[in-house]
């Protein structure tokens, strides 16, 4: 029996620190029927020569950066896989980590979302995150982030979302809901495509067999000013896209907490105030467009919710 085409999706931009590194992992990897693409964001060090140093790789090359969703989306449109991967860059892939995937995705048609055990590439016992979850800030977080890794971690689940920097999509879902969100551009994308599979009657399955190690934030680092706007700018959009007014009054407090935090960091601490009130001008100037696909949304959620209480209080469902 043959086994089906697995299509990995590298996104690259200026990334020749990591992506040697990436590709190499990658073509070494067990699982032999693999198509890698990279697609470049318009890189301006010497990433493309190393990258062209491959062999069987195919690159797409974009005149400017696009952003992460719509470089990705390229990357979608030109998969011939049964399942796609996304990966970021700044990651190393364990050698047998598609096997255990590829087994569930086949056996159960309702799986359209692997999440990865994501480890931290400088302490290969310390969880970078084993999936998203939904928290009391109706925001998604990464599971066990920071944690070392124990017994506990390695039983799989059903989970609301996929770790951003390593997900492995059914291309069917990807045909049915879309890619990513390119209003998003970058981060929140990952949490809006899982939040989408989730509404249309998906399943997101974590798979410790399926082991990645991530440079945590090494391809735009924590405190960039643009990692801060997109963020911020992203979460307002999170909430309205998705949430009912009345599910959002009942975590009034918990959103305004976070808010306060928010402004703390940005404003007091990073001194950072026009790019915080940058970024809620633009959310709040952006929601007009969201407002169609909110109703859907709306709808769909009311019908879900349940379900999605569940995962906000057990963060993981037994899968069997």
């Amino acid at each position: 029996m043959s086994l089906p085409l697995v299509s990995v999706i590298i996104l690259n931009w200026n990334g020749k620190n990591h992506i040697v590194e990436c590709l190499s992992s990658v073509t070494a990897s067990t699982y032999s029927n693999l198509e890698i693409i990279v697609v470049d964001n318009n890189s301006t060090d010497n990433s493309l020569d190393l990258i062209q140093g491959f062999k069987n790789i195919s690159l797409i090359r974009n005149p400017h950066n696009i952003g992460f969703c719509a470089g990705n989306n390229k990357g979608f449109a030109y998969a011939k896989g049964k399942y796609i991967v996304t990966l970021n860059n700044d990651t190393a892939v364990n050698p047998h980590w598609l096997e255990k995937p590829v087994e569930l995705l086949e056996r159960d048609n309702s799986i359209g979302i692997i999440s990865c055990r994501q480890m931290d590439y400088f302490n290969h016992n310390k969880i970078n995150g084993l999936f998203h979850y939904a928290d009391k800030h109706l925001s998604f977080s990464s599971f066990g982030f920071g944690e070392l890794i124990q017994d506990k971690h390695l039983k799989s689940g059903l989970v609301i979302g996929a770790n951003g920097a390593s997900s492995i999509f059914r291309k069917t879902l990807i045909n049915s809901i879309g890619g990513f969100d390119e209003r998003f551009f970058a981060y929140h994308e990952d949490c809006d495509i899982s939040m989408r599979a989730f509404l249309s009657g998906w399943k997101c399955l974590y798979v410790p067999e399926a082991v990645i190690f991530h440079k945590e934030g090494s391809s735009l680092k924590k405190k960039n000013k643009i990692f801060r706007y997109y963020l911020e700018r992203n979460r307002i959009w999170f909430l309205y896209k998705y949430f009912p007014l009345s599910f959002l009054l009942k975590h009034l407090l918990n959103l305004v907490f976070w808010e306060l935090r928010v402004f703390r960091t940005m404003v007091l601490k990073e001194h950072t105030i026009k790019l915080y009130f940058y970024a809620k001008k633009d959310a709040l100037g952006g929601l007009s467009i969201l407002k169609r696909e909110r109703q859907k949304y709306i709808t769909l959620f009311k019908n879900k919710s349940v379900e999605f209480n569940k995962f906000m209080i057990n963060k993981k469902l037994p899968y069997t």
